[in-house]
Formats: C-alpha cells, sequence, structure tokens
C-alpha cells in the first residue's frame, strides 16, 4: 500500500467513526435534568495531601472544606451523590436502583473446559494441575507435596488479637488489591471458620482414575505392604512363614512424622531413649505415675453443652 493510499484510508476511517459517535449523539449538547446531582471525581491523595510535590494550593483552607459544605448539603435535602472513581475501581454501581451493588458480569464455563496454564486443565469447576511432578524414587517430595494438600485451612500462627474485639490474620501473598491482613472480631472469624467445616461423613480427599478404590490397575500403581525385618523372630512354625506380612509405623514414628514431635529423644542430653514396657492395666498405670508424683486421674470433662432450656408458655 502506497504513502497516498494509507493516508485515505486513514481518513475513510476516521470518517466512519465520526459519523458513528455522532449518530450516537456524541458532541451535542446533554441538556438539564428534572432534579440536580453531584458528581464527585474523588479527590486524589497525590493532589491533595499536604506535603506532596503534585499538591494544589490552598487545599486545606479551600478545596476540600468547600467539597465537604457541598456533600453536606446535597445528602442533607436527600439528593444524589455520585462518587464516580470510587465506584468504578472497587466495581460497582454508583447510581440507579442497583447503586452500591457490583457490576454483574457473565462467565464462560464451556463444557470441553479451557487450559487454565501449562499442564493445567479447568472444566465445570473442577482444576486438573499436572505441572508439579515428582520422580518414584523421590519419597521425600512426595511427602512434602502429601503435607501440602492435607494442610489445614488455617495457619495459627498468621492469627494475631489486638485486643478483646479484634484480630488479624496476616494473608502468605498480598492479594491483587494490595490487601495484606484481614481484620475481624471473633465472631466474624467464627462465622468464616463455620464454613470450612465439611459436612458429616463426607470425604475430602477423592481418589480418580487408576488411583480409585475399586480400579484393575490400582494394584500396579499403588504399591503394596512392605515386610519389616525382625531379626528376633525365631525359625519353625513361630517364624510366621505361609503369613501375609504387615508393614505398620511405630507410635513413636508416627508423632514424629505428623507433629514433628519425637518422643524417644533425651530432652536433656539429646540422645535416644528406649521403650522398657508398654503399661496397659488401669491399677498399673496409677502405679506408675503416682510413684513419679504425676496426677493418677484425667482432669474432668465440661459438659459439651447446657441443659436444655426448659419451654416457656408464651399462650
Amino acid at each position: 500500500m502506497t504513502d497516498p493510499d494509507l493516508q485515505q484510508a486513514l481518513e475513510d476511517a476516521f470518517a466512519e467513526a465520526r459519523r458513528r459517535y455522532h449518530e450516537r449523539g456524541f458532541q451535542r449538547r446533554v441538556g438539564f435534568g428534572k432534579k440536580p446531582a453531584m458528581i464527585n471525581v474523588d479527590l486524589a491523595n497525590a493532589w491533595t495531601r499536604p506535603g506532596n510535590p503534585f499538591t494544589c494550593e490552598n487545599v486545606d483552607e479551600q478545596i476540600i472544606p468547600s467539597v465537604r459544605r457541598l456533600l453536606d448539603a446535597f445528602r442533607r435535602n436527600k439528593q444524589l451523590v455520585v462518587f464516580a472513581t470510587a465506584a468504578a475501581v472497587n466495581g460497582r454501581v454508583a447510581t440507579g436502583e442497583r447503586a452500591g451493588q457490583r457490576v454483574r458480569r457473565r462467565l464462560v464455563d464451556p463444557p470441553a473446559g479451557v487450559r487454565a496454564g501449562p499442564l493445567c486443565f479447568a472444566a465445570r469447576g473442577f482444576s486438573l494441575h499436572a505441572a508439579t511432578r515428582i520422580a518414584a524414587e523421590n519419597r521425600s517430595r512426595l511427602e512434602q507435596l502429601c503435607r501440602y494438600v492435607m494442610r489445614p485451612p488455617l495457619a495459627s500462627g498468621r492469627l494475631r488479637r489486638l485486643d478483646a474485639d479484634t484480630l488479624t490474620y496476616t494473608l502468605k501473598t498480598p492479594w491483587a488489591d494490595g490487601t495484606t491482613l484481614l481484620v475481624l472480631s471473633p465472631l466474624e472469624l467464627i462465622e468464616k471458620l463455620a464454613a470450612l467445616v465439611p459436612l458429616p461423613r463426607l470425604n475430602l480427599i477423592r481418589y480418580h482414575g487408576v488411583l480409585a478404590p475399586n480400579a484393575a490397575a490400582r494394584a500396579a500403581i499403588v504399591p503394596g505392604p512392605q515386610a519389616e525385618a525382625d531379626e528376633t523372630t525365631c525359625s519353625g512354625r513361630h517364624s510366621g512363614q505361609g503369613e501375609t506380612p504387615t508393614y505398620r509405623r511405630s507410635w513413636a514414628t508416627l508423632l514424629a512424622r505428623v507433629f514433628r514431635i519425637d518422643v524417644t529423644r533425651c530432652p536433656d542430653c539429646g540422645g535416644r531413649m528406649k521403650i522398657i514396657a508398654a503399661l496397659t492395666d488401669p491399677s498399673s498405670i496409677r502405679r506408675c505415675l503416682q510413684g513419679m508424683r504425676l496426677p493418677a486421674r484425667a482432669p474432668p470433662i465440661a459438659p459439651a453443652r447446657p441443659d436444655p432450656q426448659p419451654q416457656f408458655d408464651y399462650a
């Protein structure tokens, strides 16, 4: 395309745009309505904060007091006041019957789903994230992933009490609007936590495909139980030959894996302690605790709820 042709194409495009704007009422006088209204384009902090190099002159003496007087006058007369910028930034409607409500949106959720990212797929409210891969022999990385998937919904270490009526919860990463922490009352916190309580008898983790409980190929994917070597087992009919070996972790190992508490480590010297015996008889447990000058009786358990409220006769 030559330069004259390009210039002519641009002129035709601008002429068409001007024609369409003129048909839709642009560049015409709006006229006057029947009721007055105040449209506040929101005083920007950069232009009204004292000491800012961009601040206008006489902000404290003239501009802000004048705006406040206008706002008070319009509100006393119950006339319309619109904060256009604040409504636009927060995605809300400033005028009309839906004033204060969020702008209505239409979401697209095609049945075929969409690709949300590399090796990520979303469809009908479900998402599949396959970008994290772990080698078969990397057991520590697998355990780290399992801990991440099974983490609780609330980290108590980020919860702080400011006073008796105010709690703050620090976010792990700031939100897109700059929010770094949430300020809640104790009742509001309980309200948010109540929404996280699962329904009764509802499985929080579900397995599909080859990991499903009745999948035919599950045995080829999920490793079976492993037998622990027992050096103290004698030979012969007591050695358990012909029986299916079972694999269970000791309670001390489970405590160390779940709560990171190693009960076999001596708190004084740091050495390994050996379990001498496990007491299961109540009388033996009581004598042992009394000999160690420890309470032998569990503290009483308070009732889960108060007595039922009596019925009142309102007749």
